[in-house]
Order: structure tokens, then sequence, then C-alpha cells
């Protein structure tokens, strides 16, 4: 299974409201990012040293002569540094990360104990997807196009989050070019005014923000912009980890110090559920539908 890559914005964590002024350097805290997936390896522990908010270093220093461990089920596991740097995993294959259980993170560093917990989310069940083919036709204004698009449905009565990953699967991208006889393209090749032609041509790997939705509607300039295989994963997340993108989203007006669920340290120990996948192709219907 593919590396999932998760960039999540941790700043501002020494900054209170009164903003007073500090020095540069490190706080002396730890910062840590701990992701678990039910039923893969724990590979993804990451331990680095705080950075004052207004310090001048950009540099990431990643902690790895530290004590890490796992706790489930009365049983600890303990993690070794990786190779790569700040990075803990588990070398043994008798830990097993499975929804609905609890697991428990423990560090020692610098004769400090730094702890948190988490629970690995359910499933969703239900994942469906209107079809399996988004035909572009490259006849139509841009204004019809944007009508062109797939609804993916799946059970959610409780409300709980959810981000979905959208990866085009073929090895070469080839991008959605369309001609414009009216509402054509501005600057930049974005849908404007006028008459033309324009490239859609978005990223491999499209991924949402924390969400608790029950449907998604896949989007021919939004979220797809090449021809091609696609596979939608659904993946459903703690509230911990909602609370924390949320928080590191904030803007430089109004910084508030972002969620953290580390006792003694700064950061996240979260968990996600991988529920379920549908595919589809993206296909020139002038070309490839016949």
């Amino acid at each position: 299974m593919s590396k999932i890559i998760i960039a999540i914005v941790i700043c501002g964590f020494l900054t209170g409201c009164e903003k007073e002024q500090l020095n540069n350097g490190h706080s002396g805290l730890i910062v840590v990012e701990g992701y678990l997936y039910a039923g893969r390896p724990v590979d993804s522990i990451r331990i680095s040293q705080a950075v004052y908010f207004n310090s001048s270093d950009t540099v990431f220093h990643g902690v790895s002569d530290a004590t890490v461990s796992i706790a489930s089920n009365g049983i600890t596991y303990n993690l070794q540094p990786s190779v790569r740097q700040g990075y803990y995993d588990y070398p043994g294959n008798n830990l097993t990360i499975n929804a609905g259980e609890t697991y428990s993170l423990n560090i020692i560093y610098n004769n400090q104990q730094i702890t948190s917990q988490t629970t690995v989310p359910g499933s969703a069940s239900g994942l469906k997807i209107s079809e399996n083919e988004l035909l572009v036709d490259t006849t139509l204004t841009m204004s019809e196009l944007r009508d062109s698009s797939l609804l993916v449905s799946w059970s959610n009565p409780n409300r709980d989050y959810y981000f979905v990953i959208l990866e085009n699967k073929d090895s070469i991208l080839t991008p959605v070019t369309v001609s414009a006889t009216s509402g054509g393209f501005g600057d930049g090749g974005y849908p404007g005014t006028g008459t033309g032609t324009g490239t859609i041509n978005l990223a491999r790997t499209f991924q949402t923000r924390p969400i608790q939705d029950s449907l998604y509607r896949i989007s021919l300039f939004s979220t797809v912009g090449n021809y091609g295989h696609y596979e939608f994963k659904l993946y459903k997340v703690t509230k911990d980890y909602a609370s924390l993108y949320q928080s590191s989203t904030q803007n430089t007006i109004n910084l508030n110090e972002p969620f953290t669920n580390i006792n003694n340290g700064l950061g996240i120990f979260t968990a996600f559920s991988v529920c379920d996948s549908v595919s589809f192709q993206v296909k020139n219907k002038l070309l490839d539908n016949k």
C-alpha cells in the first residue's frame, strides 16, 4: 500500500494572547506528529524540538534519542528510531492497529514523560459512486462543462469526520484540453469570459480537508483535471485531527495556539481508518466513448 502524505502546518505553539516577546531558539518542549493507520504497520511517529514562533530557525530538528512505546490491551510495544530523522517505528509484526481499539503513546525524553491516547475510528459503510466514467465533451462551452461531475456517497448518520484522497493512477498525466466558444478562459487558463482554448491541469493527488458529509462531488474543474484512471479513497478520522486541522489553518492576524492532545508536549497523536475505495475514469467522450 502506498504511503499517504498528510501535510499539517503546526505553527504558533508558543504564542499567547498577550503576544509577549520571546527569545529565538528552542522552547524545551517537543512536538509529536503521531499517526496510526488501521491495518498498517506503525511507522509514522515523528518527534522534533519545538521552536519559538518568532524564531529565525527554520531547520527541522528531529529527536532520535527518545524512548518511545505504544500500549494497547495491557501490552507495551517498544518503538525504535527509524532511518528517517526524528521518526520511530515498530520492528515486529505482532502489533496490529485495529478499528475501535485504544492506543496509548508514551515518550521519555530529557527525563520528562510525554503521553497521549487515541482510539482508531471505525469504517464507513455503503460507499458507492454514481458512474464509473466522467466523460468530457470538448465541444461544449465552459459553462456547460462546469456541470460535468460524479457523485460519491456513503453512510454517515452521526456526522463523523472523514477526508478524501483522489489519485490519478496513470504513469503519465494527460491534461484535459477544451475549446470554449463562449464562457472561455480568463487569465492563467482559469474559466472566465471570452473565447479560446485552455488546459485543466491539476495535480496527480487531491486531498480534502476533514468533512462531516456523506456526499462528495467529483468535479471536472475543482478536483480532476487529467484524463485517466482514478481511485477515490475515503478515510475516517478522529475529532482531534479535525480540531488540529481547523486551528492550524488560522490567519496571521488572529493567531491562537493550535490544538494539541499531547500531555507535557505539543502536537497530535491520532488514528485513521481506510474505509473503502472506488475507481473511475476520466475520458474524452469523442475519442474514447465508442
